[in-house]
């Protein structure tokens, strides 16, 4: 627990709030929060990864239509493009933009193309998702 090896149990919760009269709730809370922030911290540092992915979309047409800002660089990007196309990956935007290349003409437009086309974004299966 010191060394933040391990996590607190609700048993060694329990058993803190017994020793040192600390709630239960407050080792239990404490620890997820911790959770939380390294979590965080490591979903940061995979970001880095997917810069290649952020930056083969039209920057100019992102910030056109306010999806990042013209201060915005590197990670903070990544994320917001992700937000913009509600996924947690290059991977799942990928696997969005295949399912909607295999619907048959006339049919609904998957939620992606949905999404992206009144932004400008074109997609087809042998070039990128944007026009650079």
């Amino acid at each position: 627990m010191i060394k933040q090896l391990i996590g607190i149990s609700p048993d060694v919760a329990i058993l803190l709030e017994r020793a040192l009269g600390t709630p239960a709730q407050f080792w239990v809370k404490a620890d997820a929060d911790y959770q939380a922030y390294e979590s965080r911290r490591l979903a940061e540092a995979t970001l880095t990864q997917f810069q290649p992915w952020a930056d083969q979309f039209d920057r100019t047409i992102l910030e056109r239509h306010h999806i990042i800002e013209p201060a915005d660089t590197g990670t903070t990007v990544v994320e917001k493009v992700l937000k913009f196309f509600q996924v947690a990956t290059p991977a799942a935007f990928q696997i969005l933009g295949s399912n909607h290349l295999s619907r048959s003409a006339g049919a609904t437009p998957s939620p992606l193309m949905s999404r992206i086309r009144p932004y400008g974004f074109g997609c087809s299966s042998d070039r990128p998702v944007t026009s650079r």
